[in-house]
C-alpha cells in the first residue's frame, strides 16, 4: 500500500502514528506512537502486513 493509503487508514481507525516510510521492495512501514496502535494495525490489517524480519533495511 502507498504511504498515503497507510496514513489514511491510520486516521480512519484512530491509530496515532508519527511517521511512515516507503519500503524498497514495495509497501509502507508505519511508525505508531503507541504499542496499542501497532497492535490495532496488526489486528485490523493482518492480511496486509508482512510477517518476519524488518524489510526496511533490505
Amino acid at each position: 500500500m502507498t504511504e498515503q493509503d497507510a496514513m489514511d487508514l491510520c486516521r480512519v481507525h484512530n491509530v496515532p502514528f508519527f511517521s511512515t516510510m516507503s519500503l524498497p521492495l514495495g509497501g509502507t512501514r508505519v511508525f505508531c506512537r503507541t504499542e496499542r496502535g501497532a497492535d490495532e494495525l496488526r489486528l485490523r490489517f493482518c492480511d496486509l502486513t508482512l510477517p518476519g524480519e524488518d524489510l526496511s533495511t533490505q
